[in-house]
């Protein structure tokens, strides 16, 4: 019969790397630096209200307390987050809160979040900051089944407007006519927060566009962090319609 694992420890996500000037500096391993996420459950508590400050505080340094490195944290700060889901939890080394000592820091961590609820943990990459994580979590939430999608707002029959985007792009007015086709207007698709980003980049070259919510967007490119500035987006546009 199949067994459910355990959530991963603290010992395991964590480890010492060396660090530049001959320091030691210890990271969270399974960490990225496109904000990889772990998410680790905690027995829940004794009582059935929610979990309070003090609960989400005893949870994090109960988890470095099993830490077979003997690593202690210490609590930073502790806050709800805006919408009260969520505690805020910034920890480090007690070395470094306590002591001061540099050479004990801990990085790559942005935040441990404590459901209210039951109490999981969610720890937060340093490349994304939790209120970051959070927004993306709510969108996705918000959007279901669903995807976002970035469209343009003019048609075919604009000419100021076809005209300023195949200017833009450096395309043929066959390519340019492609990408306001029906079936070629989904331009990008992912996480609602780069798309927001990408909106604005696009606004600035005089290209209006919306964000929507479709069920399946065949033809939208996936967009990552990769793709966050002008050259990079024109790019990937006319490789992509030229190719169509």
């Amino acid at each position: 019969s199949s067994r459910r694992r355990p959530g991963p420890s603290f010992q395991s996500l964590q480890r010492w790397v060396p660090a530049c000037a001959g320091t030691t500096v210890r990271t969270v391993s399974r960490v990225r630096a496109i904000s990889r996420l772990d998410c680790f459950n905690v027995p829940k508590a004794n009582h059935t209200d929610v979990i309070t400050a003090e609960d989400a505080k005893s949870i994090i340094l109960r988890r470095s307390s099993s830490d077979e490195d003997g690593l202690q944290l210490a609590i930073q700060s502790c806050e709800l987050s805006p919408r009260g889901d969520f505690w805020v939890i910034r920890a480090n080394s007690e070395d470094y809160v306590v002591r001061g000592m540099w050479e004990r820091l801990l990085v790559g961590v942005s935040a441990y979040l404590v459901d209210v609820n039951d109490g999981t943990v969610t720890v937060v990459g340093s490349a994304q900051s939790w209120q970051e994580f959070l927004q993306d979590k709510y969108d996705a939430d918000a959007a279901g089944t669903m995807r976002y999608v970035l469209e343009p707002t003019f048609c075919r029959e604009d000419k100021m407007a076809v005209i300023n985007l195949r200017q833009r792009l450096e395309c043929s007015l066959q390519s340019a006519l492609l990408m306001l086709s029906p079936e070629h207007r989904q331009w990008f698709t992912g996480r609602r927060s780069l798309l927001l980003h990408v909106q604005e980049v696009l606004r600035e070259m005089g290209i209006q566009t919306a964000i929507v919510l479709l069920p399946s967007p065949e033809s939208a490119i996936e967009i990552d962090r990769s793709i966050w500035y002008w050259d990079a987006l024109a790019s990937r546009m006319r490789a992509r319609f030229q190719s169509a």
